[in-house]
């Protein structure tokens, strides 16, 4: 039998790459299995040790015994998550990538070299089968099949919505999503799919504001523009605010907040779009507030280095009654952490008398992140309303000089849609940094749940107030997409949101936790932190509500609310908001 040192420094270098992954996935197997996870790592990581050993010894074994853990592998994949193509892709990549390496033609070549009459040309080939058999597989999964939650249907092509946020002008787009609801509709009917390719450029702009020295790689244009008030609002990377003439491109004003760009720490620097906010339409004059008097129409916007600025929408001046000077610091209660750590790059949400921000956090650093906390401000004042922390979900009034949010909670960095009839913000939160590491579960944010039990489903939906006082949560955990729930427009629309963000946050190094038959609700400690963990791969939506604070006590605790016949909130009643 040949030597080792024999089959050349192709051969050796494979055994050991096969070698080293096989004993990464003994251990990190045999952990999970003594967790009481999934065995199938752990066997992986036998098979695969086998498979580097008899390509030293019995090459022909070798590519049987490999054939059998990529189809094995391929089915307990199909077992376990289905079709879904992203769910798939981290199951198999590692052994496609393993297999393709096997299948060219210089590792078979020299094996049958060194082993002399050995002839792998079968095995071979069926290698390759099964490596085009899981391509086709994860292709399909990626690209072909429907998104989990999705809902197939039609719309007449004669009828579309209306803009439902009824107080603004619908020829404009108000909104990041056109309106405050994000339908993203524009009820325009001049542009035509029989015109369309007839249009023309009728102006350009620059707004001269380009990467600097020290600026971070990911550094781009990604505004969607706001035509309201008769001019069209951008802002730039650098979180310049720039007020357009929509017909000639015109520059009316500009405003420039002059942000830190000590970057060595960000990220990136992105504005996504700022929001427009307009007192008349609301019904509110001048007389109401002096903010209104000095600012009845606003743009806030978000920058780089952590803050909310006002700005009047008319003139580009800063609105003085909002915050500071017209500038709102989203680091307070954060601790200390450095700069751009913590970067707002979508606008924040526009509703009568609250404005609810939330920020970005640098993904794939650390574990020691700030806050993903959810912040609702005074409309006028950018006094701090309430604020909600995932690590702490239960405390809503703003928090006491010298305490801090819980480091590392999930956040929400894209941009939320409200409903101002119903009274709610939906708000899609992103995973605890630093993104699908499992290594260290934390039950803090997204892994806090309640289940009801009239009915035993769990749910992934948050109810906030969003009030003039402060907020009392209505209740919090998570559902899977196939629990169709009862009526109530509450429970609809964060339905809705949901299938709107798919998100995966799968943690392997603790076994799903799944009560026991008649096991009553988990309930979080009192610093609000729940025992349980995520095991749904479906999104994370907060859905948050916009009722005034005068609710009855027993509604102010988590797992007392009054609910309905499915087991969920009573939906509430459309708040004066």
């Amino acid at each position: 039998m040949p030597t080792l040192a024999a089959h050349g420094r192709l051969i050796r270098l494979t055994v050991l790459v096969f070698a080293l992954f096989a004993l990464a996935f003994l251990g990190g197997g045999g952990l999970l299995v003594w967790l009481g996870g999934s065995p199938y790592y752990l066997v992986a990581g036998l098979m695969l040790l086998a498979t580097a050993w008899l390509l030293w010894r019995h090459p022909l074994h070798a590519f049987w015994l490999y054939i059998v853990l990529l189809a094995g592998t391929m089915v307990w994949s199909v077992i376990e998550v289905g079709l879904d193509g992203w769910q798939l892709v981290p199951r198999l990549d590692l052994w496609i990538v393993l297999g393709l390496w096997l299948a060219l033609p210089w590792v078979p070549n020299r094996l049958s070299t060194t082993h002399g009459a050995v002839k792998l040309a079968r095995e071979v080939t069926l290698l390759r089968i099964v490596l085009l058999l899981a391509a086709v597989l994860l292709v399909y999964g990626v690209f072909f099949r429907p998104a989990p939650g999705t809902l197939e249907g039609s719309l007449a092509e004669t009828t579309a919505p209306g803009n439902q946020a009824a107080h603004f002008a619908p020829r404009d787009w108000s909104a990041y999503g056109h309106s405050g609801y994000g339908d993203r509709y524009a009820p325009l009917s001049q542009i035509t799919p029989a015109n369309v390719a007839r249009l023309e450029r009728a102006w350009e702009f620059h707004t001269g504001d380009f990467k600097g020295s020290g600026d971070p790689d990911e550094m781009a244009n990604e505004v969607t523009p706001l035509k309201a008030n008769g001019m069209l609002y951008i802002c730039t990377p650098h979180n310049i605010v720039i007020a357009l003439d929509p017909d000639t491109g015109r520059e009316r004003w500009r405003f420039n907040p002059r942000i830190n760009r000590d970057a060595s720490h960000y990220q990136h620097m992105i504005c996504r779009g700022v929001a427009y906010y307009d007192a008349a339409a609301y019904g509110r004059t001048a007389a109401d507030s002096p903010a209104v008097s000095e600012c009845p129409r606003r743009i806030y916007a978000p920058t780089a280095d952590a803050t909310l600025v006002a700005v009047n929408a008319d003139t580009g001046q800063p609105c003085t009654r909002f915050g500071q000077r017209g500038v709102v610091d989203l680091k307070a209660g954060q601790g200390a952490i450095k700069r751009g750590a913590l970067n707002p790059t979508s606008p924040p949400v526009v509703t009568n008398r609250i404005l609810v921000a939330s920020a970005s956090v640098t993904d794939n650093d650390s574990t020691n992140e700030p806050s993903g906390v959810i912040l609702g401000f005074d409309i006028d004042s950018g006094k701090l309303v309430w604020n909600w922390d995932s690590g702490n979900p239960d405390e809503t009034t703003p928090l006491p000089p010298g305490r801090q949010y819980v480091r590392n909670s999930p956040n929400s960095w894209s941009v939320s849609s409200v409903d101002e009839r119903l009274g709610l913000v939906y708000i899609p939160m992103g995973n605890q940094t630093p993104d699908i590491w499992g290594g260290q579960p934390q039950a803090a944010g997204g892994t806090l749940q309640q289940q009801h039990r009239r009915t035993g489903h769990r749910q992934r939906q948050t109810a906030l107030g969003l009030p003039d006082g402060a907020s009392r949560p209505l209740g919090y955990g998570y559902r899977r997409a196939a629990d169709t729930g009862g009526p109530g427009p509450a429970r609809r629309a964060c339905a809705a949101a949901r299938s709107a963000h798919q998100a995966w946050r799968r943690l392997r190094a603790r076994p799903p936790h799944r009560p026991p038959a008649g096991a009553g609700a988990r309930t979080p400690s009192a610093a609000g932190r729940g025992q349980g963990r995520l095991d749904s791969p479906y999104p994370a939506f907060l859905c948050a509500e916009l009722r005034p604070r005068e609710a009855p006590a027993r509604d102010r605790h988590v797992g007392l609310q009054p609910t309905g016949p499915a087991g969920v909130p009573h939906p509430v009643p459309p708040p004066s908001l």
